[in-house]
């Protein structure tokens, strides 16, 4: 890969994903950079986003059906519940319980990387949809 120099942008998009630490969509981060840089475009923003996904610096959380990425400021492997209701994605961290790396170790297959991508209800969306008399999926 050649040689990428750090540009102002990048660092404010850097900065905007930092500061909204929520797993912002891209245009929460445009939203964001844009009070400090209204002369940024929203092409800027999102291909900086990719790269700095790209070179490691952030994750980048495929979501699923029509819902944009999202960009996550932690790096290390972890994973994610994402509640169909709200739209909010949490953070979750399993230990080795499930063992899938050795089921896969005798299948031959080395994992360099994973993320678990859970759907479902949060608690506060359960909660008010019980009280409300809405069956859950």
């Amino acid at each position: 890969m050649k040689d990428i120099r750090n540009t102002k942008q990048r660092e404010e998009v850097l900065n905007a994903v930092y500061t909204l630490c929520n797993h912002p969509r891209a245009e929460d981060v445009y939203n964001c950079v844009i009070e400090n840089n209204p002369n940024i475009s929203k092409g800027t923003v999102y291909r900086n986003l990719n790269l700095l996904s790209e070179l490691d610096e952030i994750s980048k959380i495929q979501m699923p059906g029509n819902e944009p990425d999202r960009f996550d400021v932690r790096i290390d492997e972890h994973h994610h519940a994402y509640c169909r209701v709200c739209k909010k994605l949490f953070d979750i961290d399993l230990d080795d319980s499930l063992k899938v790396n050795c089921h896969l170790q005798r299948m031959n297959f080395l994992v360099e990387k994973s993320q678990l991508f859970l759907t479902g209800i949060c608690k506060e969306c359960y909660e008010k949809e019980k009280k409300n008399g809405i069956k859950g999926k």
